[in-house]
C-alpha cells in the first residue's frame, strides 16, 4: 500500500490566486466607473432634493419637505446603483437584488405591520395638517374617532 505524499503542493493554489488577481485588475476600470456613477447619483439626488420645485410642492406642508427630499435622493441613488451594477456586468445580480427587495419588502411589511401603519398614519396626518407646529390643545371629551384619526370639536 502506497502512502500519500505528505508534502503540500502550493503551485495550483498560487496559480488560481494569480488568475483571480489578474481578472480583478482587468475589471478595475469598470469598478472605478461604477463607483463614479454611484457618487454622481448621490450628488445629483442631493441636488434635485434641494431644488425649489420640492420647496414649492411642500411649501404648504413643512412636515413633508424632509420626507420628499429623502425619497427623491434615495430613488436617484437606487437608480444609480442599478446603472453601476449594469456597468460592471452584474446583470444577474441586478435581477437577484430586485427580486430580493420585493420578497424582503413583503416580509418586512408583515413583520413590522404596526410600525408601518403608525408611520403611514403620521404621513397621512401630516398631509391633512390638523395641527400646526407648536399647537397645544386640551380636551376632556372626544366627539368623533376612528382607527385612523380623531377629530376633536369644542363643546358647545
Amino acid at each position: 500500500m502506497k502512502m500519500p505524499d505528505p508534502r503540500f503542493e502550493m503551485g495550483a493554489g498560487l496559480e488560481r490566486l494569480a488568475d483571480q488577481a489578474e481578472r480583478m485588475l482587468a475589471a478595475l476600470p469598470l469598478l472605478l466607473l461604477a463607483v463614479l456613477v454611484l457618487l454622481a447619483a448621490w450628488f445629483i439626488g442631493g441636488w434635485i432634493a434641494r431644488r425649489a420645485v420640492l420647496n414649492r410642492i411642500s411649501k404648504r406642508n413643512p412636515f413633508l419637505r424632509d420626507l420628499a427630499r429623502a425619497t427623491v435622493r434615495w430613488v436617484v441613488v437606487a437608480l444609480g446603483m442599478i446603472v453601476a451594477l449594469e456597468i460592471m456586468g452584474a446583470t444577474k445580480l441586478v435581477g437577484a437584488v430586485l427580486g430580493t427587495a420585493g420578497v424582503l419588502g413583503v416580509a418586512l411589511g408583515f413583520a413590522f405591520k404596526d410600525i408601518l401603519e403608525n408611520y403611514l398614519a403620521g404621513v397621512l396626518m401630516s398631509l391633512r395638517q390638523p395641527f400646526a407646529p407648536r399647537d397645544t390643545w386640551s380636551s376632556t371629551e372626544t366627539k368623533a374617532s376612528s382607527s385612523r384619526s380623531t377629530r376633536v370639536r369644542p363643546s358647545s
